[in-house]
């Protein structure tokens, strides 16, 4: 007579397991049911590489504040600028400073004369604030004229000299800050100003001849 199953396990994931298969038995079914599923499974995105954002200020910009910020100028200021030697006149004449004797026998004071709108070493428009912000050290040819008598040797004033130029060029380098001015009053002032004229009108209308009834 054939034995019949009484306690039949529920089926998962599509296999009907029943008392007669054994614990690996089932979990070998198992896995290879879940295996046969993901392979099934299909991605529905597509993998994209990273690629950096060109300008990350406008990706960081909310879109609804309105049109991009206008973009402003490369213009940079550098930390040194090198003096080409060949293109100033340097000369050097009796100092009338620091070296006692010395400056009676030797000629230490520097004088280092160039034209400032013909320095192609420099850019035009520092050309034009350097001749601007130093009117008193040119001449009415364009020549520019710096001196250095401060120290005893003509290696030390000249090196001196060169570093007051090197001063004055780095000040005139950078472009001038254009600041817009207000036109008229502020609002701040216009409230003022109403508040002030209500105040002074109810002070006025106290002041009104009282009519007899």
């Amino acid at each position: 007579m054939a034995a019949f199953v009484t306690n039949p396990i529920r089926p998962a994931f599509g296999v009907q397991a029943t008392d007669t298969l054994g614990r690996r038995e089932f979990s070998y079914l198992l896995s290879s049911n879940s295996e046969e599923e993901e392979k099934d499974i299909k991605p529905t995105w597509t993998y994209e590489p990273y690629s950096p954002a060109t300008n990350n200020a406008n990706m960081r910009r909310n879109p609804n504040s309105g049109p991009p910020r206008r973009s402003f100028s490369t213009w940079t200021v550098p930390k040194t600028v090198s003096i080409p030697e060949d293109k100033l006149e340097i000369s050097f004449v009796r100092s009338s400073g620091s070296g006692g004797q010395n400056v009676n026998k030797l000629s230490t004071k520097v004088e280092l004369r160039f034209h400032v709108m013909q320095a192609d070493w420099m850019p035009r428009e520092v050309r034009e604030r350097l001749s601007t912000q130093q009117s008193n050290r040119i001449n009415k040819e364009g020549f520019m004229t710096i001196t250095s008598q401060e120290n005893r040797t003509q290696g030390m004033n000249r090196k001196a000299a060169l570093d007051k130029l090197k001063v004055m060029v780095l000040e005139a380098w950078p472009r001038p800050k254009i600041r817009r001015q207000r036109e008229g009053i502020s609002q701040g002032e216009k409230r003022r100003r109403k508040e002030f004229k209500k105040k002074r009108s109810a002070v006025k209308a106290n002041r009104k001849q009282v009519k007899d009834w």
